[in-house]
């Protein structure tokens, strides 16, 4: 049920910032980081679906329960470490750690729907 709760609290925040992003940041971002803003925020939304897809099935099938954790947290890296990156070079500070921790976060991601998939012949078969 965390699972759900947090893919719930991803999507509440896909949309808050959407809004922000269309009505305030638009104003105070250049094109590239607009850009950037809104693929952070458009793989938050598709991740958020996802995520709470595979936690309703976190139940009946235990064993993909720390692939969806290990997809959470690829998640944050991905879309969090982008949304960051963007706040703190407003402030002039070097944000080339977060550059590194956003791909970190999408090989994570990659790496768990493989998983997934294999789980999934194994449980078909």
């Amino acid at each position: 049920m965390l699972q759900f709760k947090i893919s719930v609290s991803f999507f509440i925040i896909s949309i808050i910032s959407s809004a922000i992003g269309s009505h305030f940041l638009e104003l105070h971002l250049d094109d590239s980081q607009t850009k950037s803003f809104e693929i952070a925020n458009k793989y938050l939304i598709y991740n958020s679906i996802l995520i709470m897809i595979l936690s309703l099935n976190v139940t009946k099938l235990m064993k993909i329960n720390n692939i969806v954790k290990l997809y959470i947290i690829g998640t944050i890296l991905f879309s969090f470490s982008i949304y960051l990156n963007l706040a703190l070079s407003k402030f002039d500070i070097n944000v080339s750690l977060f550059r590194l921790i956003t791909p970190f976060g999408a090989i994570l991601k990659i790496v768990c729907l493989i998983a997934l998939i294999l789980f999934s012949k194994k449980k078909i078969n």
